[in-house]
């Protein structure tokens, strides 16, 4: 999510800068928006997957320790997979 965040930024603060303004074409300044909404969807889908690794981990690590009912830790690795 910060990656998301920081790409976000760079966007912003390309598109105040004077020297985006007076790229040579259109052309030029469309590829630069294309490659900024790729990256910061690529950026946005990598957290997600990260993050849902992480929690599935957390939920196993739980059903290991036994430290909450087996069935409401078993349920959460579950669902984690399903998302």
């Amino acid at each position: 999510m910060l990656l998301g965040a920081m790409f976000a930024m760079n966007a912003a603060e390309f598109a105040s800068d004077p020297a985006y303004t007076t790229m040579v074409n259109e052309a030029q300044r469309l590829m630069l928006a294309g490659l900024q909404a790729t990256s910061d969807y690529t950026s946005f889908h990598l957290g997600l997957i990260i993050s849902s690794a992480a929690n599935a981990g957390f939920f196993y690590l739980f059903i290991k320790s036994g430290l909450i009912p087996k069935l409401i830790a078993g349920w959460g690795l579950f669902v984690r997979y399903l998302s």
